[in-house]
Formats: structure tokens, sequence, C-alpha cells
């Protein structure tokens, strides 16, 4: 198994000096993921979101310190055998708004990820902010982005296509939009990658009439299912684990990996393999005393 580098210290670590950690971290291109290595597996992926990692290592949320709950995500990961092909982080990794501090801290939690090769991929939430995140995490930056102004990507594994999509509207401001040139850019997309799954994973949940979810939610669905090869949305900001369907679609809630809202709710991630023809998912929570710590879920496509 990898050797683990010791714990972060917090009581040292100096906010000021995060933008030194730029390139610290592996980011996989696009492109087929595992490259042939026997210790990895290609199918499969670990799904983080809402880790909401703050400038102040010692700062407590709702009673959890976020960067300890990282920590641990990522000790966990580094003992994994098979190795994730990549590890991604639906949206909201950072606490407020995008500060350079908050992303500074965040690189220097998953430097051991990096060390052991592993990729790393982050989508943006309503906490997050592009400038900042490219000032620390250079390497995220494409050199020709798929739509101007927006953090966008898709990664291919063997048996499928994920869109990593970007939902930040107005840094700080709950609500989510895709955008008229997102979703145009979409639909193109999904034309031109008709040959395998997709699975679609965006920040922002599906908006039921809370104003505070992904504003143009339906204009998504209506693309999602006119391209039968869409199979399912992931997304987060809900701090929930839940499975909902809308129409043939499945739409998956990833639990937080920081705090919770609600008192039964765990801090978790989640273990995903896609397959061909189904996701398969497993719950890792932090508490591993958690009643649902371990629970598993196949999700068959349409």
């Amino acid at each position: 198994m990898p050797k683990h580098l010791p714990p972060l210290n917090r009581r040292q670590f100096l906010a000021t000096a995060a933008v030194t950690t730029a390139g610290w971290l592996t980011f996989g291109p696009t492109g087929l993921a595992g490259n042939g290595d026997p210790d990895v597996d290609p199918d499969y992926y670990l799904l983080l979101a809402d880790t909401h990692i703050d400038r102040n290592p010692n700062r407590l949320l709702r009673g959890v310190n976020t960067a300890e709950h990282l920590e641990i995500c990522v000790n966990r990961i580094l003992e994994l055998s098979p190795r994730p092909a990549a590890v991604i982080i639906n949206g909201d990794a950072a606490n407020i708004r995008g500060y350079l501090g908050e992303y500074g801290l965040l690189s220097w939690i998953l430097r051991p990820l990096s060390r052991a090769g592993i990729p790393v991929h982050i989508t943006m939430g309503n906490h997050d902010d592009r400038d900042p995140f490219y000032s620390v995490l250079a390497e995220m930056k494409a050199d020709e982005p798929l739509v101007e102004g927006r953090h966008l990507d898709i990664l291919e594994t063997p048996n499928v296509y994920l869109f990593l999509l970007d939902t930040l509207d107005q840094v700080n401001e709950t609500p989510g939009l895709l955008g008229e040139r997102q979703l145009e850019w979409l639909d193109r997309a999904l034309a031109q990658h008709s040959d395998k799954p997709v699975i679609l994973f965006g920040h922002h949940f599906p908006e039921t009439g809370t104003g505070r979810g992904l504003q143009d939610i339906d204009a998504m669905y209506d693309i999602a299912l006119s391209h039968k090869q869409v199979k399912a949305y992931f997304y987060g900001h809900s701090h929930r684990w839940e499975l909902l369907k809308h129409e043939e679609l499945h739409l998956v809630n990833q639990p937080a990996t920081g705090y919770v809202f609600r008192r039964e709710q765990p801090g978790a991630y989640v273990h995903a393999r896609f397959r061909a023809d189904r996701v398969e998912l497993e719950l890792d929570c932090i508490d591993r005393d958690h009643d649902w710590h371990g629970e598993k879920h196949t999700l068959g496509y349409r």
C-alpha cells in the first residue's frame, strides 16, 4: 500500500503561502482513464462533494472540521487496492467564496493523491470562484476552454463518458445556472459522444421551485432526455444522500464530504463503478459506525 504522508499540522499552516501550492496536483487530461496501469481500475471513481475547505484550518462548521474530514478521505483513498482512476469533487470545494487561502489549504490536503498519481477533478459550486481557483490550481485551467468563462471537462472511461458541467452563476449566491451557451455546447457535445453512455455531473440540485437549485434544469432535462445515451445526473449542493429519478434519468444526490444540514445525514463520499449497462454505488461514511455506511445501490441504465 502507498505510504501515508504525516497528517497536516494545522497550527503551522500559513494560508498566506497558499498560492505556492500551484502545480502540486495531478489532473487527468481528457482521454481514456487508467492508461493501462494494472494497479488502477479504470471503471472506478471516488465521488466527493461539498468539501467546504475554509481558510482557517481549525475552523468548525456546524461542529465539523472539514479539513479533517477531507484528510480522512485522502488517507482512505491511498489505502485502496485497486486504486480509482480519479477523484471528482463535485462543487463547493471552497467554503465561502473561493478565497486563495481556501484553495491553498485544499491543494495542501490533496497533495498525497497527486504524489500517488491519482488525478483529481473539481467542478464549480456556488462557493467557488474560477479566478482564484485557477490562480492556485493552475493546471486545472484549460488552454482552450470548451465554453468561454466556464470550467468544463469530458472524462472518458472504458464504458462511459463523464461530463463535468459548470453550474456556478454568481459567487456566494445560492442558485445555479448552466446558461444558454453551455446548454448549446452540451447539446452539440452529446451528439458527438453517442457511442457510450453519458453521465452528467454538476454541483446544483434540480430546481423544484425553491430558488436555490439549478434554475435552468428544465432545459437541461430536455437536452438530456433527447440524447438516449445520457443515463444519470450526479449533483451535490443539498448536503444530502438521496437517489431519485426524472422520467428515465437517474438523479444521484451526492452526500456532503464536509458538514451536513440534517443530523440523520452522514458526512460521506461515494465509490462509483461505471459499467456498460449500470453504475454501482457504495456509500463510505466518515463515521463508519453510521447506519448508512456501506450502503450499496445498482442503477441500471435506460
